[in-house]
């Protein structure tokens, strides 16, 4: 009987303890009067938007201005001018990965006319102008996170890889150089050398990056905090979109009677350097879900 006893007493000194530890753990998850945890779990994604247009918003409402204008925001804002997509996996809840990326590919075309070769009535051909950027930035790093309540420091790094602004500009003109017609009108679109060039190509430069970080982010509402962070790193570039170019131009040659077609190149060009940053200058919001 006492063996029994004895046995039913350390069970229920055992079940006792884990509810108390399960208690204990529970005090230590922040939450809302509604029971909604403050901050990010193990699991959980993260984006970032700037938070100037909500601020902006908030000042337009309340006036503290002294009346004067807020720019109310129509819609997000990427983190930084230069248009990444920010966000985060927490791999616990100390510790998140960070990924930004921005790919970029835009094209435009101009149109213009030129008298056309010969005519007596006026008539027109179509020049056109074709540029065509592109720009790749992919960044990934570690984050380790400490911090009270809703308060919340931050710290870690971040590689990163560029291709940084490729541009092709393609010329086509309506009138073609021939013997007749060395010279001929053509549009002089920015960059086509008074209707010479058939192809501007500025070459994508490579960049690397290693950044270190430290922030601070307050949690304003459950899984919804308001942040802005330093960094300090170290950058290597090539090139760029001012360095290496290959321009591919025609003209008539007088010598071989016909047209010829010359390539030149210049040179390319890298930079390094050790600096401080930051965000673009702008706080930011995080959303977790």
């Amino acid at each position: 009987m006492k063996k029994i006893v004895f046995s039913l007493s350390f069970l229920m000194l055992f079940v006792t303890a884990g509810f108390s530890q399960e208690e204990a753990t529970e005090k230590e998850v922040l939450k809302s009067k509604k029971g909604t945890p403050y901050l990010p779990k193990a699991g959980d994604y993260a984006l970032g938007v700037a938070a100037t247009p909500f601020l902006n918003f908030a000042g337009e409402a309340v006036k503290i201005n002294s009346g004067g204008p807020f720019n109310s925001p129509a819609a997000f804002n990427f983190l930084n001018g230069n248009n990444f997509i920010y966000g985060k996996y927490f791999i616990d809840d100390a510790t998140a990965v960070r990924l930004m990326i921005n790919i970029t590919r835009n094209s435009t075309t101009d149109r213009d006319y030129s008298t056309k070769s010969g005519t007596t009535t006026g008539e027109e051909v179509e020049d056109k102008h074709t540029r065509t950027t592109s720009n790749t930035y992919l960044g990934a790093g570690i984050e380790n996170r400490r911090g009270y309540g809703r308060l919340v420091g931050f710290y870690g790094a971040t590689a990163s890889i560029t291709l940084q602004n490729g541009q092709t500009d393609k010329y086509e003109y309506g009138n073609a150089i021939t013997g007749v017609y060395t010279n001929p009108a053509r549009t002089n679109f920015v960059g086509s050398g008074a209707g010479a060039n058939l192809e501007v190509k500025r070459k994508s430069g490579f960049g690397m990056g290693l950044n270190g970080f430290v922030g601070v982010e307050y949690f304003i509402l459950p899984k919804i905090s308001l942040g802005g962070e330093f960094t300090w790193g170290v950058a290597y570039n090539q090139a760029g979109n001012s360095g290496r170019i290959v321009t591919t131009s025609e003209a008539w040659d007088a010598l071989s009677g016909a047209v010829a077609t010359t390539e030149v190149e210049t040179g390319k060009t890298s930079t390094f350097n050790i600096t401080t940053g930051n965000t673009g200058g702008a706080l930011y919001l995080l959303f977790h879900f």
